[in-house]
């Protein structure tokens, strides 16, 4: 067994094999941590691989995560979820060994090739353009977002950015759905002139389910280009179904594992005490 002491209140593990072992000292009371877990793809797989069947001592937090989406974990049973679909203005560059790292090298804009269920067109020369309408409609976004049985999805926020959603015609489609067919919708929004949402965000409020088909997709006249970035979904989740693992006072030998088709790859955080204000780090 392979083991990493951490004394305080945060601690850190990196998952890089299907099942590993640490131990975490706790030199206070029992206690329940907040839960912090990032999806990391493995890329040298084809298809890529994503985190799926996170487990902890036993309690399974993830299915499948979308690449470096963020799954947070209360001790009061509630939770968030947030993912930015790698749509976007690239950042300052990146250098490596004085050679500067081409942006759609990295997992944060090259999340659009796997992560979606589906090939979707995306383009521009200083950024990633999701384009969802050109000479005609181009093929929409479908992206899966799932849980284990007892954590519910209680509302999803979708957030973008659309230079052409004024435009007179343009109409962005936002649909959620119980199936990957779509067969079964859930809900639907329509963003644009003359729609009752005239921009995003949107929030789907009054969500009762563990896994959800996320779609997006544009109408416009012919020849209209349509195009998302800035792209963030974000979900509220209720977990009070779930029973967390408790740090109890001492050593606490703990197994992270995932399931055998997964990565075998994310980031494991742990948090007891809270941090002091930013001015007194």
């Amino acid at each position: 067994m392979f083991a990493t002491v951490c004394q305080g209140g945060e601690f850190e593990q990196v998952l890089e094999k299907q099942i590993d072992r640490f131990v975490v000292e706790n030199p206070g009371p029992d206690v329940t941590p907040v839960i912090y877990c990032v999806g990391q793809p493995d890329r040298s797989n084809d298809p890529v691989r994503k985190t799926k069947g996170v487990t902890l001592n036993g309690v399974r937090l993830t299915e499948t995560l979308l690449s470096e989406s963020v799954l947070i974990l209360y001790p009061d049973g509630s939770g968030k979820w947030g993912y930015h679909a790698g749509f976007d203005i690239f950042r300052e560059p990146q250098f490596l060994d004085d050679q500067r790292v081409d942006p759609r090298t990295l997992v944060e804009y090259d999340k659009w090739r796997y992560d979606p269920l589906e090939p979707v067109r995306c383009v521009g020369a200083d950024m990633n353009l999701l384009q969802l309408h050109s000479s005609g409609p181009m093929p929409p976004a479908l992206y899966e977002i799932a849980f284990p049985g007892p954590i519910r999805i209680r509302s999803l926020e979708v957030r973008s950015n659309c230079d052409q959603i004024r435009a007179q015609g343009v109409v962005v489609k936002v649909r959620l759905s119980a199936d990957r067919q779509r067969q079964s919708l859930i809900a639907e929004r329509r963003i644009g002139p003359g729609q009752p949402t005239k921009a995003f965000p949107i929030r789907f409020a009054d969500l009762d389910h563990s896994r959800l088909y996320l779609e997006l997709s544009a109408e416009a006249p012919r020849g209209t280009s349509v195009g998302l970035y800035w792209t963030f979904f974000e979900a509220t989740l209720d977990a009070t179904e779930l029973r967390l693992p408790v740090l109890n006072t001492g050593k606490n030998e703990w197994t992270l594992r995932d399931d055998a088709d997964g990565s075998h790859r994310a980031r494991l955080v742990l948090r007891w005490v809270d941090r002091p204000p930013p001015e007194h780090v």
